[in-house]
């Protein structure tokens, strides 16, 4: 018998970084050659123009996402392809998921047209249970968000031509 100690982390950045190793061994091959950077609780995953995962954390409650930050245009064009796969969205990922326009610009004309996919859950003790229930969480993200991008993409280019 050898004990194993209970992996606490003791800082945001820490358990951000036990994020990203954990989902490049959850993801497939296909998707786990993501590029990702950290900052200020806030740990993003690139894998799409204009795109990228994020969990952001709070000291109450963790945010999980696929953040679409492109220019007005482009981002409404994104957002307007997941909002007609709503029910696909919902159903996959759960009907508590939003799928949202938020960011100044949209109601001044001026600042950020952003939009996301995502949800809120409360942020418990950063532990190892705590770290699989959110990669576990992301890794669903990125699985059925992302063959939306690669279809949104191909539609995109076919109308190009």
């Amino acid at each position: 018998y050898c004990y194993i100690p209970y992996q606490k982390y003791t800082k945001k950045t820490e358990f951000l970084e036990a994020i990203e190793k954990k989902l490049r061994t959850l993801l497939s091959e296909k998707y786990s050659n993501f590029t990702s950077k950290t900052w200020d609780g806030i740990k993003q995953f690139k894998l799409f123009p204009n795109t990228h995962y994020e969990v952001w954390m709070t000291r109450k409650q963790v945010e999980i996402a696929l953040h679409i930050e492109a220019g007005k245009d482009k981002t409404e064009e994104i957002f307007s392809f997941l909002l007609s796969s709503k029910n696909q969205i919902k159903s996959s990922l759960g009907k508590h998921v939003k799928i949202e326009k938020w960011g100044k610009g949209w109601t001044t004309g001026k600042g950020s047209f952003w939009a996301r996919v995502y949800e809120r859950i409360l942020r418990k003790d950063l532990d190892e249970n705590f770290l699989n229930e959110v990669s576990q969480r992301m890794k669903e993200y990125i699985e059925n968000l992302q063959p939306l991008l690669e279809e949104y993409d191909k539609l995109r280019v076919q109308l190009v031509r």
